[in-house]
């Protein structure tokens, strides 16, 4: 990694968690988790790239991982 930051690379990562249960999509990071409907996904949330190589929900909440 040092050798990539030296030669001028820079880089983020985020982070969604997903949960499917009983073909149900629930936002792990939504507020507050776990209760009622909070961050139930809406059927046909999950979209595809055009290309088929990713496949990502627009409205889900993202953290960006770090090192501490």
């Amino acid at each position: 990694m040092r050798a990539l930051k030296a030669e001028g690379w820079e880089y983020a990562l985020e982070a969604s968690f997903i949960e499917v249960y009983n073909e149900a999509l629930r936002d792990l990071l939504a507020e507050p988790p776990r209760r009622g409907d909070a961050g139930r996904l809406a059927d046909g949330a999950i979209k595809h790239a055009a290309d088929g190589a990713l496949t990502f929900q627009p409205q889900l909440i993202a953290l960006r991982v770090g090192h501490s």
